[in-house]
């Protein structure tokens, strides 16, 4: 889990001066890129059934 601390400040409707401090929680899905680089691909049905048969391709024809 991220976050950062944040400060805020306002005036009421009565007119008093208020102040919060809030965590901001960051969930981080996937690749954090603030930490690291990242490549991101889109694989497709075809894709991935193209690359099994050519894979299955070259196991029958190396045992035969």
């Amino acid at each position: 889990m991220a976050g950062k601390l944040v400060q805020r400040s306002w005036q009421d409707n009565d007119g008093n001066k208020r102040q919060t401090v809030e965590i901001q929680v960051v969930t981080h899905v996937g690749p954090d890129l603030q930490f690291a680089t990242a490549e991101v691909a889109k694989s497709t049905a075809e894709g991935l059934d193209s690359s099994s048969d050519s894979r299955s391709s070259a196991d029958e024809r190396q045992s035969a």
